[in-house]
């Protein structure tokens, strides 16, 4: 068994480790996409300092409202509400910056227009849209069958005067949601991936004349030599919008600043690229508005779509409260309630005076004296030590429960000797008789007892 368990071990220390691929965010998870290795790169390299809180902007607003700091929320699907906007306005008004990165915007699942997606596009005229579904299995199967449309490509700006144009290539399901942002004067394009998706950019000022033309040779392995020319767009991936004395960026790649995104590629060059525009403030990272692992559980429950729509909402409740009675109502006694039972009486002197009775009704005053006599004999032997069952019984005995009971030896003998006679006599005697030699024999077993 020892070798065994030390076998086992053996083989649990070098069996390949396990990762979790559920974007957390959390500055303690360790796994590919939580933030631990993120955040201690970070702040070892950012000059100003780089702290993570669970503060929200409301509580980073009051704390420093008369300093300038830049704030990065990093989250799957941004659901601020209007007053978390309000204090973000704020932060950036005084010339403060703030970075939002997200794949998608809040949706409740009853209008597309919903207070936090109006309330952003009225304040900074940006729209983030859910992009494609993180899949690992998605990825290796890519990997296997060596497809090059898993693998997509981040352009940093050209007209960026900061940084000098750049590609960063990597997984197409890591780069996230789409950006769409409406005419905004003086807005910042920093970095774009190309895409040829119908998406509807007429309201779009960044995209207006901003086409690449592309030729492909098609139909390859039947040497048909045919040239397809079609336009490709530049979607972007991060954006500036100025706001006041400061700005707000927008980032649609939250998987990108986790532990996967620090470590792989030169993805981490991107990052660093874009916390610079934060940099020269003290950056703080809020997790206010990072789900829980509680929260992430409760969005997978079946649960939810009951919740969400009031007929079926009700319809829980009231079966949850059928359940409740159910309970109620069977949690009764089903057996017959057990009777209490008193201890036993002791009927020992009842079944003697039946007994006597029934020897007293039959006149049998004879046995009475008899057993009476049994009684007598046993109580003179406990307390005088005195045998006089035995009819041999010689004057030294009479003596000895004369001396015991303080009474005369003459008399004790007579008494004995006339019940003696009674007993092995084969007629009766009167009642008269029988009470006086009960008698007699109570009043010397009194006398034993007192002497």
């Amino acid at each position: 068994m020892l070798v065994l368990f030390v076998l086992f071990c053996l083989l649990q220390v070098n069996l390949p480790k396990k990762f979790v691929w559920s974007p957390t965010f959390s500055h303690i998870d360790k796994q590919p996409l939580g933030c631990f290795v993120f955040d201690s790169v970070l702040a070892q390299s950012l000059p100003n300092g780089y702290h993570v809180t669970k503060k929200t902007f409301f509580q980073l607003d009051q704390e420093h409202a008369k300093e300038k700091i830049s704030v990065l929320m990093v989250v799957d699907q941004q659901n601020l509400k209007q007053l978390d906007v309000k204090y973000l306005c704020n932060i950036a008004r005084r010339g403060g910056k703030v970075m939002v990165v997200a794949s998608s915007s809040f949706d409740d699942g009853r209008n597309a227009d919903t207070i936090v997606a109006d309330e952003l596009e009225r304040t900074f005229k940006v729209r983030i849209e859910d992009g494609t579904y993180f899949s690992l299995r998605g990825i290796l199967a890519g990997l296997k069958a060596h497809d090059n449309d898993m693998y997509d490509t981040i352009y940093w700006n050209n007209r960026e005067t900061m940084y000098a144009a750049q590609s960063y290539r990597m997984f197409y399901n890591m780069v996230g949601g789409t950006l769409f942002v409406d005419s905004v004067p003086k807005v910042k394009r920093l970095a774009y991936t190309l895409s040829t998706a119908g998406y509807d950019y007429k309201h779009d000022s960044l995209y207006v004349g901003d086409f690449t033309r592309f030729d492909t040779i098609v139909d390859k392995k039947e040497r048909i030599e045919r040239i397809d020319t079609f336009a490709i767009k530049k979607v972007p991936a991060a954006v500036s919008v100025p706001y006041g004395k400061g700005e707000v960026i927008f980032v649609s790649s939250p998987l990108l600043f986790t532990n996967y995104g620090m470590l792989e590629g030169n993805t981490f060059v991107y990052i660093f690229r874009l916390m610079s525009y934060l940099a020269d403030l003290p950056v703080y990272r809020t997790e206010a508005y990072v789900k829980t692992d509680a929260m992430l559980v409760a969005e997978q429950s079946p649960f939810r779509e009951f919740i969400k729509r009031p007929p079926l909402r009700w319809a829980l409740y009231l079966a949850l409260l059928g359940v409740v009675l159910f309970m109620i109502f069977t949690a009764r006694r089903r057996q017959r309630v057990i009777p209490i039972l008193s201890k036993p009486a002791n009927r020992s002197l009842e079944f003697i005076q039946l007994i006597g009775t029934l020897y007293y009704q039959r006149k049998d005053h004879v046995n009475l004296v008899r057993k009476k006599f049994k009684l007598f004999a046993e109580e003179l032997r406990k307390t005088a030590g005195v045998d006089i069952s035995d009819v041999n019984t010689d004057d030294s005995e009479y003596l000895l429960l004369a001396e015991k009971t303080g009474m005369n030896c003459d008399r004790l003998k007579k008494v004995i000797r006339q019940i003696r006679l009674v007993l092995h006599s084969e007629g009766n005697i009167s009642v008269e008789e029988m009470r006086s030699l009960i008698d007699a024999m109570n009043t010397i077993v009194r006398h034993a007892k007192n002497g």
